[in-house]
């Protein structure tokens, strides 16, 4: 509950004058399974709070009520194929009926879910996918990453390398990827549609400068 009192000192009104778009990374902790009325209306309140920050990039002339917003599915269930993406699908038609878009929400995959078995779900819904690099290499989720319908859907790339064994979620800058994750980095790069968003999901101001040169030969590929 602590996103919820946000105020100006969290999110100042000036972030809208810096040359920058935006996104909302929605809480990892949403009661999706638990309360899908009390998840969504997190949600919607948290994009209520940055709507200023939409009408900035609207006035720039492309059409966003709202900012877009990364959602963590809920975690899938050993042995239960379909159940959690029967949560998630009460979760998105509860978010509409009280005056959400789907299509503002990517889902990210993370480690209890590497959303093989919400693709057509996302589909269905016009939702995107927010592919996490380090993510789908650190948890062996390469099914994903060749995806027949993984080019269609993308609508943000997370691109950091894996921690180690003892660390995987940790992220680390992209001189630490090995050959075959530079690989994959560079041809996802050449996947994302024309007006996407590549995001640095580093969290060390040096890593992001570190990780940049590598970024930009990709993306001159």
């Amino acid at each position: 509950d602590a996103c919820l009192k946000y105020g100006p000192e969290d999110i100042p009104e000036n972030l809208a004058d810096l040359p920058l778009t935006f996104h909302v990374h929605l809480p990892v902790d949403l009661p999706i399974r638990d309360d899908p009325s009390r998840a969504a209306a997190i949600c919607l309140a948290l994009l209520g709070k940055t709507v200023f920050l939409a009408q900035r990039e609207e006035n720039m002339g492309r059409r966003v009520p709202h900012l877009r917003g990364v959602l963590h599915p809920p975690a899938e269930y050993p042995g239960q194929p379909g159940k959690a993406s029967c949560e998630l699908d009460v979760f998105i038609r509860t978010f509409q009926d009280m005056g959400g878009e789907p299509a503002l929400l990517m889902l990210e995959n993370i480690k209890e879910n590497n959303l093989l078995r919400h693709m057509e779900l996302a589909l269905v819904h016009s939702m995107s996918i927010c592919l996490d690099l380090g993510h789908a290499l650190a948890y062996r989720q390469f099914d994903l990453l060749t995806e027949d319908a993984l080019p269609q859907m993308l609508g943000m790339l997370h691109l950091n390398a894996p921690g180690p064994a003892s660390c995987p979620g940790r992220h680390l800058p992209l001189a630490a990827l090995d050959e075959r994750g530079r690989e994959t980095a560079a041809r996802l790069c050449s996947l994302l549609p024309p007006g996407k968003v590549i995001m640095l999901e580093l969290f060390d101001w040096s890593h992001i400068k570190d990780s940049l040169p590598l970024l930009l030969s990709w993306l001159s590929q």
